[in-house]
């Protein structure tokens, strides 16, 4: 029999998902294309029956027939500096980065910011109802105090105001206004 070897139809090729990390940056994807011997791979895997490529589609295809530039071809060496830049001078490529700590720190008082403000919504929602969270300190009722000096404060409170509506000061406990 017979065993006939045609021109290809169709490539053998790895495609990189550039949508995603690390094939994302084209610096990346150029290195792994100079780091691989696509000749050795073809020798080694496929007995040799086939052809490097550098494209899609085959040359033999319709308007594939084209070279395109630059050509990235097997070069270990320029794989290694692509992949291992020469330290800057720190001038121009320099980035502010902020540390772990302070990027911790700034999510915890957005967090502390952010908790406070709807306790003090939900006070107000409370008040609003007439179900204050906290109880008033002063009593709607009338109180009498004595200072220790000898003079007494009648004060007539309004919870609904939250000020005092009427304080009369009076010497001894007496009626005359001081």
């Amino acid at each position: 029999f017979h065993v006939i070897l045609t021109e290809p139809f169709q490539n053998r090729i790895i495609i990189f998902n550039t949508a995603k990390a690390p094939t994302n940056d084209l610096q990346v994807r150029k290195t792994m294309i100079h780091a691989v011997n696509k000749a050795s791979i073809i020798d080694s895997e496929l007995a040799g029956l086939a052809d490097p490529v550098d494209q899609l589609f085959p040359r033999n295809a319709p308007y594939c027939d084209i070279d395109l530039t630059p050509r990235l071809d097997y070069d270990f060496e320029k794989a290694t500096l692509l992949n291992c830049p020469q330290p800057s001078d720190g001038k121009d490529d320099e980035k502010e980065v902020l540390s772990t700590g302070a990027i911790a720190a700034v999510v915890i008082l957005g967090v502390v910011v952010l908790l406070s403000a709807f306790f003090v919504l939900y006070m107000v929602h409370r008040e609003k109802k007439g179900e204050p969270i906290f109880k008033p300190l002063i009593q709607k009722e009338e109180r009498k105090e004595d200072f220790g000096n000898g003079s007494v404060v009648n004060a007539n409170m309004s919870i609904a105001g939250g000020s005092v509506a009427n304080m009369i000061a009076t010497k001894g406990g007496g009626n005359d206004a001081l």
